[in-house]
């Protein structure tokens, strides 16, 4: 799992994985799934994440596992400061 920060972008995306991407979808308002073989989860891109609430990672919980989830919730703490 990787994580990175766009600032100027506004832009969060979380790679998951080195596959492929097939498709991508937008799953909420501002966040876009992208999809490997077999419908995978490759990655997870949020925009405006600076406009997002600050629990925007409980409303994009069931898209990861219980340890990528724990690293995403990390990440969100740590940067509390800079996504408000």
């Amino acid at each position: 799992m990787n994580i990175k920060f766009d600032e100027q972008a506004d832009a969060l995306y979380i790679k998951l994985n080195n596959s492929e991407i097939i498709d991508s979808e937008e799953i909420l308002d501002s966040v876009t799934c992208d999809y490997g073989i077999n419908d995978t989860i490759v990655g997870v891109e949020v925009i405006n994440v600076k406009q997002q609430p600050i629990d925007l990672y409980k409303k994009i919980a069931h898209l990861f596992s219980v340890e990528e989830l724990g690293n995403l919730k990390e990440f969100f703490n740590q940067k509390r400061v800079l996504l408000n």
